[in-house]
């Protein structure tokens, strides 16, 4: 049991310390923008339509295609997005890589087959931009629909 003093002391060291950490904005209204491209959204889903997910969701069957679509901002030069699928057992199961070019609308997709031989149990999609990582998503991998 620690005794009161040294709880003070943690108590004023957590209160410094979430002081030391608020940002207070800078005057003339200027606030903080991203360098370079970032993850506006992205989703997992069934299928993609016209561009736009259909079907949302991190549950699928054997069988089932699961898509990545992810929205892009601030982009201004080349860049490389690459998906990594990793199955249940944490072993790469595939990767694909796309140029992400400046346009009017900024949107990658992905896409990746359940095989009947796909192991069931939870995935991870990983998203990179440049080599670096950038978000993940979780899906869970099920039998066969009835």
């Amino acid at each position: 049991m620690f005794p009161k003093r040294n709880l003070y002391v943690v108590g004023i060291f957590l209160f410094l310390l979430n002081t030391a950490c608020e940002k207070t904005p800078k005057s003339g209204g200027e606030s903080w923008q991203p360098v370079g491209p970032y993850i506006v959204e992205s989703v997992l889903s069934r299928d993609v339509v016209d561009g736009y997910p259909a079907g949302i969701t991190n549950e699928f069957y054997i069988g089932d295609t699961v898509h990545l679509w992810v929205q892009w901002e601030n982009v201004a030069d080349t860049h490389y997005v690459e998906a990594r699928f990793w199955d249940p057992s944490g072993d790469l199961a595939d990767s694909v890589i796309l140029s992400l070019v400046p346009s009017e609308r900024l949107i990658t997709t992905f896409f990746y087959i359940l095989t009947p031989f796909s192991s069931i149990g939870e995935w991870e999609v990983g998203i990179f931009l440049d080599g670096q990582f950038q978000r993940s998503h979780l899906f869970w991998v099920s039998e066969e629909r009835d």
